[in-house]
């Protein structure tokens, strides 16, 4: 059976491996094994889209679970129909959640002519998650209709916004990185449009809304492969490209399969975004912190935070509370790291290990709650397989 982590860390002064216990109620929804996943933070509830084995011998299925931040209780599952369509979504290229309100819209790759290539679905449901309706989504301009990194959000007036990457003018070494929206529930889509027309062909999207209501892209962009942010105004202002966060001069044949993470803090009314990116550049190589302004034009301040580490997520909680997570190591040595700071981003804790050794965990996630911070990512199982773990961190402590 599934395992979950709860983990206090004292300060996080120095590396320390979690403590594992049994979670309450049914462990993450009852997912044997897991493909890919996305997790929302929404006041005391948790909301995760689990594509995974729920049952020994069945095909992967895809599900909505939520569970309650106090208890770690999660519920049973209540699963997407895909109407006959093969998800195929896997960890890097994951499934997406959105959630405000009574609205939840779950965003997934399935398969198509070819395998590993295909369309993606949209699955929205307007009764927190209970019912769903799911339809491939109308992208006119790919006339290959292969999709993916995707990512989504919903804004203040509840229309859903959905970014991707394509590669409709079939350049091979780029895609093209698209949006759209709809103001109808998922019904029907507009809007549909380029962000960027070439960009890294393998690394996710980052979306986020923001306090202001504006929304922010995080992306990586190409030649060179630094990471860029795209801002778009509320009331149909078109995308714009701001500055590249972190100016590294990446130059590389090929692609890092890795991205980064972005989150904002709200402060005396002024807003500052985070990001935790990961750079291959010799002189740079590793995870960094920066911040920069609303706007995104200036991302000055950075800090490397390791330079063994990849895949990082960053979250942010009231008070100045700034959380990363990453992957340090690689292969058999890799483990889940956990960096913090207290005072906005100026100063950061020693790293602290969340895994156990031996597992090649991968693309940790990290979420805000009530009581802390929540880390939750996949690991290997002896067959090969994957599950998903999670540490509770409490920020009390």
């Amino acid at each position: 059976m599934l395992m979950g982590a709860t983990v206090l860390l004292l300060g996080l002064a120095t590396m320390m491996p979690a403590q594992q216990q049994q979670d309450a109620g049914l462990p993450f929804g009852g997912a044997i094994t897991v493909r890919s996943f996305d997790v929302r933070a929404e006041g005391n509830s948790l909301s995760a889209l689990i594509l995974g084995q729920f049952q020994p011998d069945e095909a992967p299925r895809l599900a909505y679970v939520e569970a309650s931040t106090h208890s770690g209780r999660w519920n049973p599952p209540r699963f997407i129909d895909t109407a006959l369509a093969r998800p195929i979504s896997s960890r890097g290229n994951d499934v997406q959640l959105a959630a405000a309100g009574h609205r939840r819209v779950a965003v997934f790759q399935v398969m198509g002519e070819f395998p590993g290539n295909g369309p993606l679905m949209v699955a929205v449901s307007e009764d927190d998650g209970q019912h769903w309706e799911s339809g491939i989504l109308p992208v006119m301009g790919d006339p290959q209709q292969n999709q993916s990194y995707p990512d989504v959000e919903i804004d203040e007036t509840g229309a859903i916004h959905l970014v991707w990457l394509d590669d409709r003018e079939e350049n091979g070494s780029t895609q093209g990185l698209r949006s759209a929206l709809s103001r109808d529930g998922g019904r029907h889509w507009q809007e549909e449009g380029t962000v960027d027309m070439a960009v890294c062909t393998c690394c996710s999207t980052r979306l986020t809304r923001l306090p202001d209501a504006k929304l922010a892209l995080l992306y990586r962009d190409h030649a060179p492969q630094d990471m860029r942010l795209a801002v778009r105004k509320p009331n149909n202002h078109p995308w714009q490209l701001a500055d590249r966060v972190g100016t590294f001069n990446w130059q590389i044949d090929g692609c890092p399969h890795t991205s980064g993470g972005l989150a904002s803090s709200l402060k005396a009314g002024e807003i500052t975004l985070h990001a935790a990116i990961w750079t291959g550049e010799d002189q740079y190589t590793g995870v960094h912190y920066l911040k920069s302004s609303a706007d995104g034009q200036d991302f000055k301040t950075r800090q490397l935070i390791d330079t063994h580490g990849s895949d990082p997520d960053i979250a942010t909680r009231p008070e100045q509370a700034v959380a990363i997570a990453y992957r340090h190591g690689s292969g058999k040595d890799s483990r889940i790291a956990l960096v913090k700071s207290e005072n906005g981003g100026k100063d950061w804790s020693t790293p602290a290990f969340l895994s156990a050794p031996g597992l090649k965990p991968d693309h940790p996630r990290i979420v805000p709650t009530p009581q802390g911070f929540r880390v939750f990512w996949t690991e290997r199982l002896n067959g090969g397989d994957k599950r998903l773990a999670s540490a509770s961190l409490d920020s009390s402590s």
